[in-house]
């Protein structure tokens, strides 16, 4: 989870995503034109990656050209409230959520 804790937390590149669109078990959402670029490559790949090894994550699906992605999530596991904390929540809220998404076997 190393590099979800990089790109949101220390990157702050969390505060240049932006939810599109959510109803509980399933976000959109967009990266900024800044962001763009790097998800594109191998280390938006790695991204995509570690989102769909989060505990709830059902599916995780990129749209490049729209640069949005779509998370299919368990609403039970995940509650919808958690997606504003991670993105527009202070930095130890949104680094507790990254905490308790993390899959077990990832946390020291």
């Amino acid at each position: 989870m190393r590099i979800l804790h990089h790109w949101l937390l220390d990157s702050g590149g969390r505060h240049a995503i932006k939810i599109v669109h959510h109803i509980p078990g399933r976000i959109r959402l967009r990266a900024s034109a800044t962001l763009q670029p790097a998800l594109r490559g191998q280390e938006g790949q790695k991204l995509l990656d570690a989102l769909a090894r989060m505990e709830g994550i059902l599916e995780v699906n990129l749209n490049p050209l729209a640069a949005s992605v779509v998370l299919t999530y368990d609403a039970r596991r995940i509650p919808p409230r958690t997606w504003e904390d991670l993105l527009h929540g202070d930095d130890a809220t949104a680094s507790g959520v990254l905490h308790t998404l993390s899959p077990v076997s990832s946390i020291p």
